[in-house]
């Protein structure tokens, strides 16, 4: 049995052997591709990776994709350069801004405008290309939270991606956040300052210390006065200490914090009301042990926003504003204040999203 056996294997293998012997080869040229894509990728990240896995998937139908790997700041000063013998650009854009105007990036003369002009879509009766108004009219309405102003920046969009296609949306990456099980209350989306006054620990952690606490790890901080910082450890640390007048939540909705509310009485002013109640905390020095929110405190956290802080170019808009009485504030708003005629500013409300601080510091 065992003979058969040997004999049955021995057979396989001289047959396989013989007819790979007879198999032909052949040497097949690869095919000239059609045309050559020059893809512009910046440096870091997934960027080039991206680039490379276009050029696996177009040279399966002929087509050539030289990936060419940039700096940021390299191609911001070669941009002209670069536009002319590029053919696609992948390009990564991070804002923390909560308001929906996209002014700079797909009008016709923004600072990071990949080729939009108005030639592309021009309308006689606008007076300008369809895109470059749809921009220009949504910082017109107001208010900027109002349910018109979002409906017409879903038209907008949904003209720009099937008339104009500037661009392809990519892939956004993942973020993870890892917690310990006993810290309830915390929101990655809402952050850590929103989640603040919601969190606590349910027993401890292995190396916890102490459940009246919260340890953060990071680059240290160089200024505590918010007024004159100049970076984002500083402005972390400030955000802890000190309530902005309006939240903006993770959904992009704003709502009154310090604010008890406010109300757009026109185009071009804003009318604010403060919370009752809201005591500060005392002073080092114990000079000020009583004091309440009052409209002296915003009108001074405004004021030292727009002429002495880091971010004045945020508060340009601030016309002028008017102490109506003890809790309430008028602000008069002018997006352009070197033309005679008063216009609106639709990040006003944003820009109210600030650190409010007492007038007596």
């Amino acid at each position: 049995m065992k003979k058969r056996l040997v004999g049955m294997v021995t057979l396989i293998i001289i047959l396989s052997s013989v007819f790979i012997g007879i198999v032909e080869t052949k040497t097949v040229k690869a095919r000239d591709p059609f045309f050559t894509l020059y893809f512009l990728a910046i440096q870091g990240g997934a960027n080039a990776d991206y680039g490379n896995f276009l050029a696996q998937q177009l040279e399966q139908i002929g087509i050539k994709v030289e990936v060419e790997i940039r700096d940021w700041f390299e191609v911001i000063y070669q941009w002209l350069e670069l536009l002319m013998r590029i053919d696609i650009v992948y390009i990564t854009f991070f804002t923390n801004s909560w308001d929906l105007d996209a002014t700079g990036l797909y009008n016709e003369n923004g600072s990071s405008n990949l080729g939009y002009d108005t030639s592309m879509d021009w309308d006689d009766d606008l007076g300008t290309g369809k895109n470059e108004w749809y921009i220009r009219q949504g910082n017109l309405i107001m208010p900027p939270d109002s349910a018109e102003r979002i409906q017409h920046y879903w038209e907008w969009e949904n003209y720009l991606m099937d008339e104009i296609l500037p661009g392809l949306p990519g892939f956004s990456p993942k973020k993870y956040a890892a917690a310990w099980t006993n810290l309830k209350g915390y929101s990655m989306c809402e952050g850590l300052v929103q989640s603040w006054g919601k969190m606590y620990w349910n027993g401890t952690h292995p190396g916890q210390v102490s459940t009246d606490e919260f340890v953060i790890a990071g680059q240290p901080w160089s200024d505590l006065n918010p007024i004159t910082r100049d970076d984002w450890n500083s402005e972390f640390g400030s955000s802890t200490i000190l309530d902005p007048l309006i939240w903006y939540d993770s959904d992009k909705s704003a709502w009154p914090h310090l604010a008890e509310n406010y109300t757009y009485l026109n185009d071009t002013t804003i009318q604010i009301s403060l919370r009752e109640g809201i005591k500060w905390a005392p002073d080092p020095e114990g000079l000020f042990p009583n004091e309440y929110l009052d409209s002296k405190d915003l009108y001074f956290s405004l004021y030292a926003w727009k002429h002495l802080s880091n971010e004045r170019y945020r508060y340009n808009w601030i016309k002028d504003m008017k102490i109506i009485d003890d809790k309430t504030i008028r602000i008069y708003v002018d997006a352009k204040p070197a033309t005679p005629e008063k216009e609106p500013y639709a990040r006003s409300l944003l820009s109210l999203n600030t650190n409010i601080l007492p007038s007596t510091t």
